[in-house]
């Protein structure tokens, strides 16, 4: 997807546009590269491998929080393009410098840049927040009960499952949760794992 340019640093839509949580799993980060002057919110799972461009500072990330429920992605990607979010970006893009070490080309921030990194990261730190529906469920609650054989039986997934038929399973579940006036997250994760236990399954028989 193109970054929308609005102002002086684009911003891209939501990589995925289901609400988040900070306290599971899928947690959310802005994503900036100052040299392609773009930036986007992106979910990543805590611990998992650093970005090559990331570990040597060429592409910067900042976490986002709340001070519970989800991240609102659209609201936080509406302040991105205004003027606020867009003056601290700037300055963080105009700010940012690679340079040889001696074995990488790595990434610098200007006194200028770090104090707008600085900045952004504290708005970050206290995100706005969707109001919590009637029902958020952790996937593995809502299902669960009915017991993950049953749950692998009644939606058809075996080690055999693509990715694609996986995709249309987790937004079955959610548009049925939804029908229920609950909003699930986690559920692209649960039925990957579903997969996987199904796969080892198979390996026991």
């Amino acid at each position: 997807m193109k970054p929308v340019h609005i102002n002086d640093v684009g911003i891209l839509e939501l990589i995925k546009d289901d609400p988040y949580r900070t306290d599971c799993p899928a947690a959310v980060q802005l994503y900036i590269d100052p040299a392609g002057r773009w930036a986007g919110l992106e979910t990543y799972s805590p611990g998992q491998a650093v970005d090559f461009d990331v570990w040597h500072h060429r592409h910067i990330t900042i976490s986002v929080h709340t001070r519970g429920g989800p991240v609102d992605g659209p609201a936080m990607v509406d302040w991105l393009r205004d003027d606020a979010g867009q003056e601290l970006l700037s300055r963080i893009c105009d700010g940012h410098i690679i340079e040889w070490d001696g074995n990488n080309h790595v990434g610098r921030l200007t006194d200028d840049a770090a104090d707008a990194y600085n900045e952004l990261s504290m708005e970050l730190a206290d995100a706005d927040a969707l109001p919590e529906p009637a029902g958020l469920w952790d996937v593995c609650n809502w299902l669960d009960g009915i017991g993950r054989d049953a749950v692998r039986e009644e939606y058809g997934i075996t080690a055999d499952t693509t990715d694609s038929e996986l995709d249309a399973i987790a937004k079955r579940i959610d548009e049925e949760a939804a029908n229920e006036n609950v909003v699930l997250y986690g559920t692209w994760e649960y039925v990957v794992q579903l997969r996987e236990e199904a796969a080892e399954d198979e390996e026991d028989e």
